[in-house]
């Protein structure tokens, strides 16, 4: 999830590299007849303005259970109850790097779709600054929608922006953690770690077994960042990388919390935790095979409840259970630090500028108010928006909820505020750097010197 920005200078220095420009464009126009009129005009003669969505992700596919279905479905509930116009939905592209490349190319020709996904990043920063995207706090106040967001969700967004401004709604609460396969763990009298040298030493047991010990997505990297980041904030506290990101009270990537971290990962690959083929391994392979009964321990979000409260995806089935991770020796106060986690909002989703006509406020309004208990109950994941209905919820959907709630500081990815080729140069290399071909000081050194050359052009 590269962060591209989108201003002439964040294009400085990339002139000679092509922009990718759309890969493909599925359209679904839902027609929508609108409640709203203007004043004097027929039904015949009312406008049948187009609103227009940008995604990431597919949206028609129910077995995706994110926040895009969960916008369809509201949309086509929306349509059965009101007379009027059209909605499109465009999948723009189904990979990050791409996906921000193609929306830049679409804001610097003024060509914007009027709500978008887009990550919390310095890139959503730059958008919002030059004018492309609005203040949500504002809209989503003018408009009664601000209450209907959750504050943990809303606080984790501010993080993500230098001045603590909310431009991207909050789709998900995700938390992260270890998923362990609890049968697993109670076959072979294995003990959940309470420190990282703990863990080290329970998946050289685990190897022993022939079980995959950590199944992680070493393919794009991002995976596995995360487990390098959840090391970070236990030794040198939640704001550590956000302070060395923003070049806050010295600190740098080479300080200690970083450093042990780098050389934890070259560890841990170096003896085999993190499995063979690590570069081969995605995101779904790596949940497949934990799915599947191949793997101890899978790092990822509560949005894992999912697709283990689901018997087509969790058919074995095998039980499960989340946990914050380990402590680090030497770190912050394990009692403290249980409580940390790296979450996630999911991708955002923006709002253009200069697009808040009526019919595009009525359609806000609607979908807004519904969307948090949609989300829970009938889609099944945690939205960062107030669920106010929990009955009937999967076993493993309650028990992501009740793991969010345990969590008492959070703090966006690892890659969140660095600058794009600091966000590119971490997921490119990540897996090199746990195969032994980066060296962990070489790792945080480049990642230092974006962020140097990155706040000198400020």
């Amino acid at each position: 999830m590269t962060r591209k920005e989108f201003s002439g200078k964040a294009f400085k220095g990339r002139s000679k590299r092509k922009v990718l420009y759309l890969l493909t464009l599925v359209a679904l126009v839902l027609v929508l007849p609108w409640s709203v009129y203007a004043a004097g005009q027929s039904e015949k003669e009312a406008s049948t303005r187009k609103i227009t969505m940008g995604t990431l992700w597919p949206f028609q596919d129910p077995s995706n259970k994110n926040a895009m279905y969960t916008l369809y479905m509201l949309s086509q509930d929306y349509m059965k109850a009101h007379p009027g116009a059209q909605v499109e939905f465009q999948l723009v592209a189904t990979e990050y790097i791409q996906y921000e490349q193609q929306m830049n190319v679409l804001a610097a020709s003024h060509s914007l779709p009027d709500i978008f996904q887009y990550q919390v990043s310095t890139g959503m920063a730059d958008l919002y600054d030059h004018g492309y995207i609005v203040d949500i706090e504002k809209t989503f106040r003018d408009l009664g929608l601000y209450d209907k967001m959750s504050p943990a969700a809303v606080a984790l967004v501010r993080t993500g922006d230098a001045k603590g401004r909310l431009t991207s709604m909050p789709m998900e609460f995700n938390a992260h953690g270890l998923w362990v396969n609890d049968g697993m763990f109670e076959k072979y009298g294995w003990s959940y770690p309470a420190t990282w040298d703990e863990l080290y030493d329970l998946c050289q047991k685990i190897v022993t077994q022939g079980i995959h010990p950590l199944a992680v997505n070493g393919k794009d990297g991002w995976n596995m960042t995360t487990v390098m980041h959840n090391y970070i904030i236990r030794m040198g506290g939640i704001n550590v990388t956000e302070n060395a990101c923003y070049g806050k009270n010295g600190v740098k990537f080479s300080d200690p919390s970083f450093m042990q971290a780098a050389q934890m990962m070259a560890k841990f690959g170096e003896s085999g935790c993190f499995g063979k083929g690590l570069t081969t391994v995605d995101y779904m392979g790596a949940r497949d095979m934990f799915l599947q009964g191949q793997a101890a321990i899978y790092p990822d979000t509560t949005g894992l409840a999912r697709d283990l409260d689901d018997p087509a995806l969790n058919n074995i089935p095998i039980r499960a259970s989340l946990h914050a991770y380990p402590a680090v020796a030497g770190g912050v106060d394990p009692k403290l630090s249980k409580g940390f986690a790296e979450a996630n909002t999911a991708i955002g989703v923006v709002i253009s500028s200069g697009r808040l006509d009526e019919p595009f406020k009525d359609w806000l309004n609607y979908v807004f108010t519904r969307y948090g208990d949609t989300a829970f109950k009938q889609v099944g994941y945690l939205p960062g928006f107030v669920v106010t209905d929990t009955s009937g919820a999967g076993e493993y959907l309650s028990k992501a909820l009740a793991y969010a709630q345990s969590i008492t500081d959070a703090t966006l990815w690892f890659e969140a505020k660095l600058p794009p080729r600091g966000v590119e140069y971490s997921f490119r290399n990540v897996s090199l750097l746990a195969l032994g071909q980066v060296k962990p000081d070489e790792f945080m050194e480049q990642i230092q010197k974006a962020v140097d050359d990155y706040l000198q052009g400020q």
